[in-house]
């Protein structure tokens, strides 16, 4: 069974990661490990990418444990957000007014250079620039009126990419926001956005 959200199980069939000397989510049944295959469905049963999905005011919502991708238990995922459920998952916690941000890269993430693919990135970072713009605050929305992206180096199968956001001015309706994503230490794509902020829900 495939879920309408998420079309496909990617990942190596034998779900163990290609690069051995990364430390890879897949090497504890991840997206690859044929025992998620169709092991779940509607109503809170795991989800092939090792989410849940559980039914919250008529929709679905998936939830993530970042441990399952072997991202420390201080980051949390942020539910409710379909799109980036799907791209990701990615997951933050708060330092102080900034946000740090992370996801492990899988193979669904890569293009044919076996690199993370730019769209990824680039959605990783507008995840990460929102979060500062919005404080991290579930009380608050935001969107994105303009974002600038500049790609420095590749970001490969099984590394952990961070992001680290900063506040560059905060109106009473715009933010600006630059962030920078990094791949072991190595700066990968840096951005900037302008936010809108809406009415608090």
């Amino acid at each position: 069974m495939r879920s309408l959200l998420y079309p496909a199980v990617m990942g190596p069939a034998n779900g163990v990661c290609q690069q051995r000397h990364r430390r890879c989510y897949l090497d504890r049944g991840g997206s690859g490990d044929p025992a998620f295959k169709g092991s779940w469905a509607r109503g809170g049963l795991s989800h092939p990418l090792m989410g849940r999905l559980d039914r919250q005011k008529g929709l679905d919502i998936m939830s993530f444990n970042p441990i399952d991708y072997d991202i420390p238990d201080s980051y949390r995922h942020w539910q409710g957000d379909t799109a980036e459920d799907y791209i990701g998952p990615f997951f933050f916690y708060m330092d102080g007014e900034h946000p740090r941000t992370a996801f492990r890269v899988q193979a669904r993430h890569c293009n044919a250079h076996q690199t993370v693919h730019g769209g990824v990135l680039m959605s990783f970072a507008d995840y990460t620039l929102c979060l500062g713009a919005n404080g991290g605050s579930e009380a608050e929305s935001v969107v994105t009126v303009s974002c600038n992206n500049e790609f420095v180096a590749p970001a490969s199968e099984g590394e952990l990419v961070t992001g680290e956001a900063e506040t560059i001015r905060r109106g009473r309706n715009i933010v600006f926001m630059r962030c920078a994503l990094r791949a072991d230490d190595q700066i990968v794509l840096t951005s900037s956005a302008v936010i809108k902020r809406l009415c608090k829900k």
